[in-house]
């Protein structure tokens, strides 16, 4: 063969030749139904519900761990200091104290024995409440009573509480929001 020549077994194609499209058998699908589209969003936005649901659910754990953890540090913080200097904090026997309030600075007093600090801070349990208030038993018969708990309203105040420190926090609403005692 010279130059320029084809050999026998070259395409049908190289002779300026052309498939017909009939050999090319298109689909009679070639995109997706509104109906399919419909059913893969669907089962997109229930993914999307469960996975918001449990973020939701996650968070509220991760708040109501961090308010325990405030309220048993505060806690082990005043039987601490009882426990070192004879008596309960000054600033706590006057019965219920709100600790982002005006009233005794009780900071100076616990700092030295909590994890976090706490001068020039305002605490906040995990839900973000910064209405807090503690209480100790400072008859030490281990009882706190119902008339001790003033910022509660009277329907979600404890009887009478086994205990002899109490933690509490409000909501915005003024509602019971967490407590040691739950």
């Amino acid at each position: 063969m010279g130059a320029g020549q084809c050999s026998s077994h070259s395409s049908p194609m190289s002779h300026g030749s052309h498939i017909p499209l009939s050999h090319f058998p298109l689909s009679h699908h070639s995109g997706h139904s509104l109906l399919e589209l419909l059913v893969v969003l669907a089962v997109l936005g229930v993914l999307a519900g469960i996975g918001f649901a449990g973020a939701q659910g996650i968070r509220g754990w991760l708040a109501r761990g961090e308010t325990r953890a405030l309220f048993l540090e505060l806690q082990t913080a005043c039987r601490l200091y009882r426990h070192e200097q004879g008596g309960w904090p000054p600033a706590l026997l006057g019965g219920e104290l709100a600790l982002n309030g005006d009233g005794p600075d009780w900071r100076a007093a616990l700092a030295p024995y909590l994890e976090r600090p706490v001068i020039g801070c305002e605490l906040a349990d995990g839900f973000g409440n910064t209405r807090l208030f503690l209480l100790v038993d400072h008859d030490d018969d281990h009882w706190i009573g119902a008339a001790e708990f003033r910022a509660l309203a009277p329907e979600a105040r404890p009887e009478r509480l086994w205990e002899r420190v109490a933690v509490y926090s409000l909501d915005a609403d003024g509602r019971l929001a967490a407590a040691s005692w739950q």
